[in-house]
């Protein structure tokens, strides 16, 4: 029900606005999510760069 003070030109604009605040919501939401997966695969690939680095230095006393 379409209260009195409101046309349907007010109601079709804020439905509007609703629906783009709705899809710029989804979006960050995506965005985030996509930038927490790039963080934490560039965590994973830093650590096995850092234990591919460690293995020579504890190898190196064992060779001789």
């Amino acid at each position: 029900m379409i209260p009195d003070f409101e046309t349907l030109e007010d109601l079709a604009r804020r439905a509007r606005v609703e629906r783009s605040l709705y899809i710029a919501e989804l979006i960050a939401t995506a965005v985030m999510a996509i930038d927490e997966r790039i963080s934490t695969a560039w965590a994973r690939s830093a650590s096995f760069l850092r234990s591919l680095s460690a293995t020579p230095r504890q190898a190196a006393p064992s060779r001789r």
